[in-house]
């Protein structure tokens, strides 16, 4: 008697595996030209310089104390780094203020506030208790 010949697992799967047909390579784009990126590229520039570009909303920003973790004793100035207009936010001794002639009311720092409840209130221009 004879013993069945052994085979692999591997050279079994092999039998029911199709055999691929040699791949045409694909058409090469050509190449940017040297210095510039390709279009496609992300550009950390353009990223931030449409993050600065915020629109004004027109509305009134004040910090409130209470809530602020620069107020409280903690070191927070995220704020103040995050506003796009420059001096819109000064701190004085680690503190927020508001600078209302600087402020153009984008509201990036009620956004950014990083608060357990926001320290920054946002009100609508023509409201009571904002300036005109």
């Amino acid at each position: 008697m004879s013993q069945p010949a052994e085979i692999s697992r591997r050279a079994l799967l092999g039998l029911f595996r199709k055999r691929e047909q040699p791949a045409t390579p694909a058409p090469v784009a050509p190449a940017p030209p040297v210095g510039l990126p390709p279009a496609s590229a992300f550009s950390l520039e353009a990223f931030y310089a449409a993050r600065r570009s915020v629109p004004a909303l027109g509305a009134v920003v004040s910090v409130r104390p209470q809530l602020c973790l620069a107020w409280q004793g903690s070191f927070c100035s995220t704020c103040a780094e995050r506003c796009p207009v420059e001096g819109a936010i000064a701190l004085d001794a680690g503190r927020p203020r508001v600078v209302a002639e600087r402020c153009n009311g984008c509201g990036v720092c009620v956004r950014v506030c990083p608060a357990p409840l926001n320290a920054f209130e946002l009100r609508p221009a023509g409201s009571p208790g904002g300036s005109s």
